[in-house]
């Protein structure tokens, strides 16, 4: 009997603008942030087994991750579905600690690729149901550009022209709770609200570059910074590559620019990363899906 296989790719994503807007009934952090997928992802293998056993490796070699995000996925499943086996290989090509999602676009790719395997959710991928495995996980479910408003399952998707990039990233990443410690120091409101989403996603879709570069900002730069240095000496080389803009995604420690077409991004990328002075940089475009079916054996 043949086992049904599907392979995901599973593209990173990078926060336009993020805000934070205080804190809920659980003391969360509240957050307005625009996202966009990009082309850099993961690509992540699932096979059914016969049994009730779960393997997972990253790159070849089994997981040794203490709050591995991928198990975490399929014992979401599992409460609500009941058990069943599977393998999951996971080809990491997202760098860790960049603010890109990496650890959340592998859950993702779990739950989308066993809802293809076994049709969970037979009106689609309930992306709202994935909160609870990581803030970032529902948004990255689905993909495109969208604004996140509150912990992560409250956001609503919108289509605009694509954006080239480039992200730089590299050494071992800042903790996110970390980072929100220090906001918290920095702001005892709990809110920081630097940039309007309302009019970044205007301009994202009239496709106006100069009103897009004004408006990308970050409200957990300052605090990020505060833990790794290297994030304000990124900003600066981003800058002087010639962004537009330049910005920090996530809590840290990626740093991506804005740039005006695909030529100059590459460009900028290949000065930055040669200098080897902040990171590894990558020219990126923004895509309009989380997931992408490489492969599927049914």
């Amino acid at each position: 009997m043949k086992k049904r296989k599907i392979k995901v790719s599973a593209r990173a994503k990078i926060n336009l603008s993020l805000n934070v807007s205080g804190k809920g009934n659980r003391g969360l952090h509240l957050l307005d942030s625009v996202t966009a997928s990009v082309s850099l992802a993961d690509v992540v293998t699932v096979c059914e087994r016969f049994d009730e056993e779960v393997c997972i490796t990253y790159n070849g070699e089994k997981s040794k991750y203490e709050n591995d995000s991928v198990l975490k996925a399929i014992r979401s499943l599992w409460a609500r579905f009941g058990v069943f086996g599977i393998d999951v290989s996971v080809d990491k090509r997202l760098p860790e600690g960049a603010g890109v999602g990496g650890s959340s676009a592998d859950a993702a790719a779990v739950l989308f690729a066993c809802n293809e395997l076994f049709g969970f959710y037979r009106r689609g991928y309930a992306a709202k149901d994935a909160e609870g495995v990581g803030s970032d996980v529902p948004v990255m479910s689905v993909g495109g550009y969208a604004r996140i408003v509150g912990t992560g399952a409250n956001f609503e998707r919108f289509d605009a022209g694509p954006l080239d990039l480039v992200l730089v990233s590299g050494g071992g990443g800042i903790s996110t709770a970390e980072c929100f410690s220090r906001f918290d120091e920095m702001y005892p409101s709990a809110r920081f609200e630097p940039t309007d989403n309302d009019a970044l996603i205007a301009a994202l879709k009239s496709g106006d570059l100069t009103r897009i570069a004004s408006l990308t900002d970050n409200a957990l730069t300052k605090p990020a910074a505060k833990c790794d240095g290297i994030i304000e000496k990124r900003l600066s080389a981003l800058k002087e590559a010639g962004a537009l803009a330049a910005f920090m995604t996530g809590s840290g420690s990626g740093c991506v620019g804005l740039f005006e077409n695909s030529a100059r991004a590459l460009l900028a990328a290949d000065a930055i990363d040669r200098s080897g002075a902040v990171g590894a940089a990558r020219a990126l475009t923004t895509e309009s899906k989380g997931m992408e079916i490489w492969l599927s054996v049914k």
